[in-house]
């Protein structure tokens, strides 16, 4: 008689942290560490899992990286339709392990959160009430909606969903609620496309952006508290009978922002430039011009410091501010590269500065991240690994399943591990 393997078997726990915890892409070092088991175990747990199927082996330089099984992952994919956006969620590997090789950020496959054939976007990321909460937009047009020549998703309209969990190991199996108010009390002509979260005075903030094109152009702000969601409210009213304007004649198709738990810091975006604006709930601050382009830019708080980040180009530039009701900022850095750059976000996270930026050379784009002690000295970037999808590894980007991980890339953290959340189209 045969006896029934254990639950508890050192395979069934190296494949757990793999799979269910979405710790794939990692090295032996990260699973010996992660397991508490000896190097020897964990090797024989792996064998056996490559040996039925469940997970592969990839070498990158010396070192063996160990991934839940591709073609497995390939099936799981296969609704997958160009055109549509999907938000994806990375693991960054290297929370773990000291193993970076000189190009390369390693992280785990992308883990897919949401599967619909709306047009989403517009990812935003809190943590409220124990709870980490991930906000997205959905276009009101049903499905297949893919951006063609008789769809434009930029001209629709979006509803607001959300999900919360208290692990965001777990996000993917969160139920997804739509924000109803969203729709039913929604402004005539916004059409709600952009939006970004914060936490506020025990708070939960979510602003509302539209098109610059659509007949509101408006910022929108809703709130939560004690679990109850209340708005939209016009950005530019303010609140106990002000109507200061934060942002005179506000049309901004983008929005950033941040808080010092004094002041929210609001950042709007548009053709003309961004523009900053501080509020405090009962009284709006200053309204400031940053920039007179339509460069991408971030707004960040971090380390009793105010950033301000912007991109033209070639060029990441980095200024710095005291926070205040009335900001100050001086450039602290510029960050020049051969190649094409968009889209920055930043993160501070164990005393250090991580950078994450869009870069395009030749052959496509891709997620690239810099990191820093002081935000002056930065080291060169490092490619993010699965941010530049090549299913077959044939170095053709350009087939079908070969998709980029496209835009509104996050990085953020939780305890001692940090993530990538983005746009996969």
């Amino acid at each position: 008689m045969t006896k029934k393997k254990s639950l508890n078997s050192e395979e069934e726990i190296v494949y757990n942290f793999i799979e269910n915890n979405s710790y794939n892409g990692l090295t032996i070092t990260d699973l010996v560490t992660l397991t508490k088991k000896p190097r020897s175990a964990v090797r024989i747990a792996l064998a056996k899992l490559e040996g039925a199927g469940k997970v592969s082996c990839r070498k990158v330089g010396m070192a063996k990286i160990y991934n839940l099984n591709q073609k497995a992952i390939k099936n799981n994919s296969s609704n997958v339709r160009l055109g549509i956006n999907f938000i994806m969620i990375f693991v960054i590997a290297i929370a773990f392990s000291s193993f970076v090789l000189a190009d390369l950020i390693h992280v785990s496959n992308p883990q897919l959160l949401t599967s619909a054939t709306t047009y989403e976007r517009s990812p935003a990321v809190s943590y409220y009430s124990n709870n980490y909460w991930v906000m997205y937009t959905k276009a009101d047009k049903t499905g297949p909606a893919i951006r063609n020549v008789s769809y434009n998703p930029d001209a629709d309209n979006y509803t607001i969903y959300y999900r919360h969990v208290s692990d965001l190991g777990n996000l993917g199996d969160a139920e997804e609620s739509a924000l109803s108010i969203s729709t039913n009390t929604r402004a005539n002509g916004f059409t709600q496309r952009n939006i970004k979260s914060l936490v506020f005075q025990n708070k939960l903030f979510l602003f509302a952006s539209g098109d610059i094109s659509s007949p509101d152009a408006s910022i929108y702000y809703y709130s939560n508290e004690y679990g109850e969601w209340s708005g939209p409210y016009l950005f530019t009213e303010g609140f106990a009978g002000e109507n200061d304007p934060a942002i005179p004649n506000a049309m901004y198709e983008n929005i950033e922002v941040t808080t010092d738990n004094t002041w929210i810091y609001v950042l709007g975006k548009n053709s003309t430039g961004s523009y900053l604006s501080t509020w405090n709930t009962t009284h709006y601050g200053s309204n400031n011009t940053l920039i007179s382009s339509s460069n991408e830019s971030k707004i960040y708080y971090a380390n009793n410091t105010l950033y301000f980040i912007t991109v033209d180009s070639n060029n990441i530039s980095i200024y710095s501010a005291s926070p205040s009701i009335n900001p100050e900022f001086s450039l602290v850095k510029t960050i020049s590269s051969s190649n094409t750059q968009d889209v920055p976000d930043i993160l501070y996270f164990n005393q250090t500065y991580y950078l994450l930026s869009i870069e395009e050379d030749s052959i496509s784009k891709f997620l690239q991240i810099r990191t820093s002690k002081n935000v002056i000295n930065w080291t060169d970037p490092k490619i993010v690994t699965w941010a530049r999808y090549d299913s077959d590894k044939d170095n053709n980007y350009t087939e079908d399943g070969d998709h980029w991980v496209d835009f509104e890339a996050q990085i953020m953290s939780r305890r001692f591990h940090k993530y990538i959340l983005c746009i996969r189209k």
